[in-house]
């Protein structure tokens, strides 16, 4: 699978926002304002580079969300964020499929990446082992979380010549995480 000469790749990964949320207790309005920068962040960037896109014929946007979208979710601002990605994505898809710009965004579920889990542990003050065992036991393929290769080979399919026929998709790589809800 080759990718496309001519596509443009947005991931935006938000590690301040995790960082901070992370490191103290939860503020409601200090992560609605870090999730909201983000997406922001996000929607600048599409309006830099839509029209170069469109200009050309064509190009792949691929955002990155949650599975924590449509799942139960303790913090509020991070679910309503990446539902908002998700919503955001499906209408750049629509508005710009004439110009023959495709938008799609990817649902990660649990990924093994020391951000995720590491963080984590210390934050609970257990083993980063107990932290994966319990992570792992929520998913459904091989109860293993995905690695952050999973999520690249995803936008890599997506930003191919491949997928030239697939937008305003939300595709979950989550080892089966959100066919347990429906």
């Amino acid at each position: 699978m080759a990718p496309s000469s001519r596509f443009l790749l947005l991931h935006r990964r938000q590690r301040l926002r995790l960082h901070h949320v992370d490191e103290g207790p939860r503020d409601g309005r200090t992560v609605l304002l870090i999730e909201r920068y983000g997406f922001v962040g996000g929607q600048n960037l599409f309006k830099e580079f839509a029209g170069q896109m469109a200009a050309t014929g064509s190009g792949s946007i691929i955002n990155i969300s949650s599975v924590a979208a449509y799942m139960q979710y303790p913090w509020v601002a991070y679910k309503a964020s990446k539902a908002a990605m998700i919503e955001f994505s499906k209408q750049i898809a629509l508005q710009y499929a004439a110009d023959g710009v495709r938008c799609n965004v990817i649902l990660p579920g649990l990924i093994d990446t020391p951000m995720a889990v590491d963080t984590r542990a210390r934050a609970q003050g257990i083993a980063r082992e107990t932290v994966a065992a319990q992570r792992n036991a929520q998913v459904p393929l091989r109860a293993q979380m995905g690695t952050a290769m999973d999520v690249a080979y995803a936008a890599l399919f997506l930003a191919s010549e491949e997928a030239r026929f697939v937008t305003g998709v939300s595709l979950p790589v989550d080892g089966g995480m959100l066919a347990r809800i429906g």
